[in-house]
């Protein structure tokens, strides 16, 4: 009886640690944008897509979770209160330098002028407001190394 229940938590155990394996596999995208709906919209779209997803309200709290997280992707909303996806976008790409993940804008703006204020403080792609999951698939394909496709 006492080896069944040890086979059983050695199963557990070892599911527990394939489910965390399979976690890591997926990649971790960071997703900035003050407007709650925008926000959740995106990350179920993310997460459908097998992302792992954090948020961030502000630019300044973008700051800190990409100093201290291993993003492969950030979604950055350019218009935000405060600080803007343009100024945080200059200061993680400051903070992490050549370990800075592709930025992605997320904006309603999308004139030529727009796009060049984006890759002008080092923004690599745009995903037009409001997102759609094929955009978002696109940008996955493209910038993710951890998508399978």
């Amino acid at each position: 009886m006492a080896e069944n229940a040890l086979i059983t938590g050695e199963r557990a155990e070892g599911d527990r640690e394939a489910t965390a394996e399979t976690a890591r596999a997926k990649p971790l995208v960071l997703v900035v944008d003050d407007d709650d709906v925008s926000r959740s919209v995106t990350s179920k779209l993310l997460s459908r897509l097998g992302c792992r997803i954090e948020v961030s309200p502000t630019g300044e709290d973008a700051i800190t979770k990409a100093g201290r997280g291993n993003f492969e992707l950030v979604f950055m909303d350019c218009q935000m209160p405060g600080m803007d996806g343009f100024t945080a976008t200059g200061r993680i790409v400051a903070l992490l330098g050549a370990k800075c993940p592709p930025i992605v804008a997320l904006t309603a703006n999308t004139s030529l002028q727009d796009r060049e204020r984006c890759i002008a403080v080092g923004m690599c792609d745009f995903v037009d407001k409001p997102v759609r999951k094929f955009e978002l698939a696109r940008v996955l394909k493209r910038w993710a190394t951890r998508i399978q496709a």
